[in-house]
């Protein structure tokens, strides 16, 4: 499948550049008009750091915190602080301002990627027989069930496809909760083998539907009219190496809503069962009643 112009633009954006010996600067895609996007800077950030370690490092893990909305017309300015360089482990916070002001702080670690043991429950079954672009679109089945279906997100150009396994019906109204089975795919293929690109754009494709869950479990979609979901923070494990170019499952599940804010984790496998990265985030839950 050949590579489209908006995972092109994306691949593009997480090519920071260098404004000094541990700053980077950074744009945003260029139709976006909303506030920024969550993914973004997580991934963004992601690459700002690990460009300050040793080539042969890999993340495993990072925590960030939503603080400001961003602009996605202004120029992000990313300063990288070195925590700590250990043997294996090495680690970095990334401050992100935009005219002087901190919208988004991201703390992560990095490290060898070396032999050892290996684990995972039973569940993670393999999918290779399954065709994920037979699935329902979840762009289409959130639409069909808001009350505003003249949001601007069903207009956005998206580089991810997702699709939706075991969809249930998209009526107005209609509760969905329990674990949800989605797939993502980028639209196309990225040329490099870099697994630190491929991590950022995975970190992109996990802030993608995660805080949706927390909505649809009341009965709404985020996109209906007065309901707020907004990230607050967001944490990544990753688990194993894995390119993310080709289709994955997205296993997803609400914890918890309460006090205006709801817990949602997921869980990253590939076709062949194996379990790549693990997400939690905590996201404001405002239904507008």
């Amino acid at each position: 499948m050949e590579s489209s112009p908006e995972l092109e633009e994306l691949v593009d954006l997480l090519d920071l550049q260098r404004h000094g010996p541990h700053s980077f600067r950074g744009g945003s895609p260029t139709r976006r008009t909303r506030s920024l996007f969550g993914g973004q800077l997580v991934a963004q950030a992601l690459v700002a750091a690990g460009r300050s370690t040793p080539g042969d490092r890999i993340p495993h893990s990072l925590h960030a915190y939503f603080l400001r909305p961003g602009d996605p017309l202004r120029p992000l300015e990313f300063a990288v602080e070195t925590i700590r360089d250990g043997r294996n482990y090495h680690h970095r916070q990334v401050v992100v301002t935009q005219d002087d002001r901190e919208i988004f702080r991201q703390l992560m670690g990095f490290t060898v990627n070396q032999p050892g043991p290996h684990y995972q429950p039973q569940g993670a079954v393999a999918d290779q027989a399954v065709d994920p672009g037979s699935f329902t679109d979840y762009l289409d089945w959130t639409m069909a069930g808001t009350d505003n279906p003249d949001h601007p997100w069903r207009s956005e150009s998206k580089p991810i496809e997702v699709t939706f396994e075991h969809a249930p019906p998209a009526d107005p109204g209609g509760v969905v909760t329990g674990p949800l089975r989605m797939w993502m795919r980028l639209r196309g293929k990225v040329a490099s083998s870099d697994p630190l690109v491929h991590a950022a754009l995975l970190a992109w494709m996990s802030d993608t539907t995660l805080a949706d869950l927390a909505i649809l479990c009341h009965g709404r979609r985020w996109v209906d009219t007065g309901v707020v979901s907004v990230s607050l923070d967001h944490s990544m494990w990753f688990l194993e190496p894995a390119r993310a170019d080709g289709w994955l499952r997205f296993d997803q599940e609400v914890t918890h809503t309460a006090g205006g804010r709801g817990l949602v984790r997921g869980l990253f496998v590939t076709p062949e069962g194996r379990e790549v990265a693990a997400v939690s985030q905590e996201a404001v839950v405002g239904l507008g009643d």
